[in-house]
C-alpha cells in the first residue's frame, strides 16, 4: 500500500508540474504581462488568469486540480502506512 501511495505521489507532483509550465505558456499566449506576473507571484495570478480566461484554461485548471487531488490521496495514504507511527 505504501509503494502506491509513493507512486500516487510522485504522479500528482508530475501533474502540478506540468500544469505548472502549462500555465506560463497561456499568460504568454495572452500578453507579456500575464507571464511576468506568473513568473513573480504565480500564486496570485494564476486565479485570475483562469477566471479571466476560462475557455483558454480549463484544462490545465482541471489537470491542476486532479494534481492536486491524487497528491492529497497520497499524502493521507503514506501517513496511514507510516512505519514509525507510533500506537
Amino acid at each position: 500500500m505504501r509503494e502506491i501511495g509513493e507512486v500516487l505521489g510522485v504522479l500528482g507532483m508530475i501533474l502540478i508540474g506540468v500544469s505548472y509550465i502549462w500555465s506560463f505558456i497561456i499568460g504568454y499566449r495572452k500578453s507579456v504581462g500575464w507571464l511576468i506576473g506568473l513568473l513573480v507571484i504565480w500564486v496570485f495570478f494564476y486565479p485570475p488568469l483562469v477566471f479571466v480566461n476560462w475557455e483558454r484554461t480549463k484544462n490545465n485548471f482541471f489537470v491542476f486540480l486532479i494534481g492536486v487531488v491524487i497528491t492529497v490521496i497520497s499524502f493521507f495514504m503514506l501517513v496511514a502506512t507510516n512505519p514509525n507511527k507510533m500506537a
